[in-house]
């Protein structure tokens, strides 16, 4: 996993340049994804998100906030924010959304972002202000447990098992070399674990997975809100797709 983890940190360096970054995790189910998500996990979903070297949002995180600090050596400020979705999609069409940084909260709704007319935005979906890594793997813990719980919960509805989306706005203000005015950078990184596929075979179609989310939406097609919400990532950003095995 060391040479994963080098390739998702060096999408921090990208980051805090300005460039929007996705990082799939994708595979069959119980191949691993969610271990190299985050780490190992106990039943309740605990235990994974505090320790450093536990996954790759642990990594990434850790290597963010190092690029941080490097920078601001130089008088760069920067803000970080993180947001974290659950999304369900069943065969029926219909995809339930849960905000995993709030036990309840307002209903959320996916909308067209008004700023951006390839991307779509998640209306009522907390949005967390993060000054360390720390604050990261804490926050990814409490999510991760109602992941976790949730997840069952749906299983014993009868539906699928939900992807994770975790999201990272990073914003750089600060002065270019020659430039006299102020320089404002944002950049957006998503980190998900996707849904696990049923069969094996699916683990090496890499071009049915792209495929899967750049595909034109139907209003009842499975995976709706998920390609909604990647769509602007795979057609503008820099992608990472783990496949586990």
């Amino acid at each position: 996993q060391r040479g994963v983890f080098r390739e998702v940190c060096e999408v921090a360096q990208r980051a805090i340049e300005g460039q929007d970054c996705a990082v799939l995790c994708y595979g069959a189910a119980g191949s691993g994804k969610t271990h190299t998500f985050v780490g190992p996990l106990d039943s309740s979903g605990a235990s994974c998100g505090t320790d450093p070297a536990g996954g790759l949002v642990q990594q990434f995180a850790q290597r963010l906030f190092e690029c941080i600090e490097e920078q601001s050596l130089n008088g760069d400020v920067f803000v970080v924010e993180a947001s974290f979705l659950q999304v369900c999609s069943s065969s029926s069409g219909t995809d339930l959304l849960a905000d995993l940084f709030s036990e309840g909260g307002p209903t959320l709704q996916v909308l067209p972002d008004p700023f951006n007319a390839e991307a779509y935005m998640v209306e009522g979906l907390r949005t967390v202000p993060v000054r360390t890594a720390a604050q990261i793997w804490e926050l990814l813990e409490t999510g991760m447990q109602r992941h976790v719980k949730r997840s069952m919960e749906l299983r014993q509805l009868g539906l699928p098992c939900a992807h994770c989306v975790l999201t990272l706005r990073v914003e750089r203000m600060g002065f270019d070399e020659g430039m006299l005015d102020m320089v404002v950078r944002q950049g957006k990184v998503v980190l998900v674990d996707l849904a696990g596929s049923e069969s094996i075979d699916e683990t090496y179609d890499t071009e049915g997975c792209f495929s899967m989310l750049w595909a034109p939406a139907a209003p009842t097609q499975p995976n709706l809100v998920l390609m909604q919400i990647l769509r602007q990532f795979l057609l503008e950003a820099y992608v990472l797709l783990i496949a586990t095995i």
